[in-house]
């Protein structure tokens, strides 16, 4: 409850539409945990990802922590 307060939650998730440009960045600076299987247990990373296929594509999403590029499937 302390942290939906703290971040002004609503609904228990927070949503937000950044420039892809800042988006890794922006994830870096609040500490969001945005590994797919939301592994991160240090307790800086309170918040996380639902979606991390949503960083698909972003050039700095490697800067988002636990951030991993879906692997591409291998051609015949």
């Amino acid at each position: 409850e302390i942290i939906k307060m703290d971040y002004g939650m609503e609904g228990g998730s927070i949503r937000m539409r950044v420039r892809a440009a800042v988006a890794g960045y922006m994830l870096l600076r609040w500490s969001v945990d945005c590994s797919p299987d939301h592994r991160l247990t240090e307790e800086q990373y309170r918040l996380w990802l639902v979606d991390p296929l949503a960083l698909y594509g972003v050039e700095n999403a490697k800067l988002a922590p636990g951030y991993q590029a879906p692997s591409r499937p291998e051609k015949r």
